[in-house]
């Protein structure tokens, strides 16, 4: 399985409201629960869980299917 990552920091302004409305949701769920609260922690500071072996098949694919890129066409 692929995971993909987290990054608060690049978000858009309407989606850091809506997690700071989740941060706020589950804090309390956090303060009894344990896995509530690692799962805040993790999501707080961010996070990278892709696997770029997992990606390659995908990237070779897509490179497959763009025409080469022409030095001269932008002259």
């Amino acid at each position: 399985m692929t995971q993909g990552g987290f990054n608060y920091d690049r978000l858009g302004m309407a989606d850091k409201l809506a997690m700071r409305m989740f941060f706020k949701m589950n804090a309390k769920a956090a303060e009894t629960d344990p896995k509530a609260a690692e799962m805040l922690r993790v999501m707080k500071a961010g996070f990278n869980g892709t696997n770029r072996d997992y990606l390659d098949p995908v990237l070779i694919h897509i490179r497959a299917l763009e025409p080469p890129i022409d030095p001269s066409a932008g002259r």
